[in-house]
């Protein structure tokens, strides 16, 4: 709520400038340069507290800007940008070990990524349930990719701890993400039901496809946390 409400009080500092531009050209000494306007007219004798108000809300303004407003936006690109970098490394991470164990090695070559095109590569060859019958059968895969989601878990923890991600998709996917990281944590020992959700939470990454959107033409985590 700390975020939602200083929004709104930035807005509310930032509506009131024109209206502190209007006072000060109406109580200035010096002849208006918009006398033609009705609204812009000046008083008919100059009021210089009304004068000196209105330029020290402007310049304070100037300064709240350059010191704190900016500052915070750009402190916000710089760990948007870090989330979308450690997702990137999550997703090609896990992608290149999908292929290494369907086909023993990932060929660079093949320039794969994350999109509709790995989900008709991943599809071909019964290549995912072949990784599917891996997952059931190797637990160091199955840790290993555990693991690489906890590391994606402690990035948005850490990042939510030091920003204030208040959106509603911020924290609906933060939501998200943690529920499908207790979901694996609260069922050891229970192999099937962690390769049912590791393979359903990797396959909707990778492919951009669930039962529930269907197939999208982009990423909708990455677009997610552009939106933070």
């Amino acid at each position: 709520m700390k975020y939602l409400f200083e929004q709104k009080t930035n807005w509310v500092i930032l509506g009131l400038i024109p209206i502190a531009w209007i006072l000060v050209l109406k109580a200035s000494d010096e002849k208006c340069l918009f006398e033609s306007c009705s609204l812009l007219s000046q008083f008919e004798i100059g009021n210089s507290i009304i004068f000196n108000l209105g330029m020290g809300y402007l310049v304070s303004t100037m300064f709240w800007l350059l010191a704190i407003v900016l500052p915070k936006i750009e402190k916000r690109k710089l760990w948007i940008s870090l989330l979308l970098k450690d997702f990137k490394e999550f997703k090609q991470y896990c992608l290149e070990l999908i292929v290494e164990q369907t086909d023993g090695a990932y060929d660079s070559n093949l320039r794969l990524i994350p999109g509709s095109k790995f989900k008709i590569y991943i599809d071909e060859n019964n290549r995912w349930n072949r990784f599917r019958n891996d997952l059931q059968s190797d637990n160091q895969l199955r840790h290993l990719l555990i693991s690489q989601m906890e590391k994606l878990q402690v990035s948005f923890d850490y990042a939510f701890s030091v920003m204030d991600f208040e959106s509603k998709s911020s924290l609906e996917l933060y939501r998200d993400l943690t529920n499908e990281i207790n979901r694996l944590k609260q069922i050891p020992g229970i192999e099937y039901e962690q390769d049912k959700y590791i393979g359903q939470f990797l396959y909707g990454i990778l492919t951009w496809h669930t039962t529930v959107t269907g197939a999208l033409d982009y990423d909708p985590v990455e677009k997610r946390i552009r939106e933070f």
